[in-house]
């Protein structure tokens, strides 16, 4: 459980780049329904093909909780990046489409912080890859708003959906083009991602990257 092939963490370290954070279109707050904030650094990846089993003792421990405290648990491993703590607590039972007041899973806060190795264990634990929170962000809205491009790419691996809207009409490559992230727009074009598409207020993601003044952006998406 909760390991992945070599060759795409590979893939995934290669590409990921540095971080941001999400919400609605007009203000900001902290987490999966919020907007682009301070730049942090994505965890470092290590491959997880040789990845012991969950320690029995912890696991053990683990199940003595109840559903509701695994859950939470595993949402705040997921906001840190402790895929071993995710691992032990899947064994011991936690629901991996588990929310939060939101209604955002573990998967849109790994996706959001750029965890990709926590991002692929639940995604290979069967967390819903277009799962969303009350404001409709999918955990490709959340990586792509916070720039985590090697998330991006992982997620649409998962066969993520790229045009996928959010309460505001936005797509994930609306989100790039706003908070100018120029690898994760890459990568979600890169899976068909729909250049023409207009958020509930008739802007095309060329449109909101030449309004937040992103060039590269609006060179791309020409």
């Amino acid at each position: 459980m909760c390991s992945h092939p070599q060759e795409l963490i590979e893939v995934s370290r290669l590409l990921a780049d540095p971080p941001a954070e999400i919400s609605t279109p007009a203000t900001t707050e902290e987490g999966p329904t919020t907007s682009a904030q301070t730049p942090a650094t994505a965890a470092p990846v290590t491959s997880s093909q040789h990845t012991p089993p969950p320690d029995a003792a912890a696991v053990s421990r683990l199940r003595s909780l109840s559903r509701d405290e695994k859950g939470r648990r595993l949402i705040q491993a997921a906001q840190g990046g402790k895929t071993e703590e995710l691992r032990a607590l899947l064994a011991a039972g936690a629901d991996v489409g588990s929310m939060d007041g939101d209604r955002s899973t573990a998967l849109h806060w790994a996706a959001f912080k750029g965890h990709v190795e926590a991002v692929s264990c639940l995604l290979e634990s069967g967390a819903e890859v277009d799962a969303r929170n009350i404001k409709l962000h999918t955990p490709l809205h959340s990586a792509t708003n916070a720039g985590h491009a090697a998330v991006v790419r992982l997620l649409m691996m998962s066969s993520a959906d790229a045009n996928i809207r959010n309460l505001w009409g936005y797509t994930p490559l609306h989100w790039a083009a706003q908070e100018g992230h120029l690898q994760a727009a890459t990568v979600l074009l890169e899976f068909g991602a729909n250049v023409e598409a207009r958020d509930d207020e008739g802007n095309t993601p060329r449109q909101l990257a030449r309004k937040n003044n992103h060039q590269q952006l609006v060179q791309l998406l020409t």
